[in-house]
């Protein structure tokens, strides 16, 4: 829906753009995903007030079941944060939501992606290599337990449908 920013699937989840009245979700989502990483409902209200961010989120029955929020800063969509329930993960969710983001990314300039993941995340990295990125280094203790972090980059990820409904390809994969 152009109106409202909500994109529906037609399977009973919605992606749309965040609203502060979601962030209590979040905040309890992140805390089940993150533990001691988990960002506070504060954090996330400043990050609703800044120009150069995109928060979206998947709903199913009003629960939020997946988020992801991005900066903008020169050319590059840094990803912040994205989370997926462990009831809804390997459904695609992760790959939907963070093209949203993407988008909006694209609209504020950014031309590639970077982030960073734990050293012991293999799932997430393996995720970060589908969607075309590639480790680029590594920031030695980077999170709260000392853990490192590998920084991936690449190229921002797009939907396989735009809003509305055309079919996209990839450059790559035009014939």
């Amino acid at each position: 829906n152009l109106s409202t920013g909500v994109q529906n699937l037609g399977d009973d989840k919605n992606f749309e753009p965040l609203d502060a009245k979601d962030i209590q979700q979040i905040v309890e989502l992140e805390n089940q995903l993150r533990g001691t990483d988990a960002w506070n409902n504060k954090k996330f209200e400043d990050e609703l007030k800044l120009n150069n961010r995109s928060w979206w989120v998947c709903k199913q029955d009003e629960n939020i079941i997946a988020y992801a929020g991005a900066m903008q800063s020169d050319n590059k969509m840094e990803l912040l944060k994205i989370g997926v329930s462990n009831k809804h993960q390997k459904q695609g969710i992760a790959k939907q939501i963070i093209s949203y983001v993407a988008n909006d990314m694209r609209d504020l300039g950014a031309q590639e992606l970077i982030l960073e993941v734990r050293k012991n995340n293999t799932v997430a990295q393996k995720f970060y290599q589908n969607i075309g990125s590639k480790q680029i280094a590594t920031r030695e203790k980077y999170y709260s337990d000392s853990e490192d972090a590998i920084i991936f980059g690449g190229p921002l990820p797009i939907l396989s449908k735009d809003v509305g409904g055309m079919n996209l390809k990839k450059v790559n994969e035009i014939v």
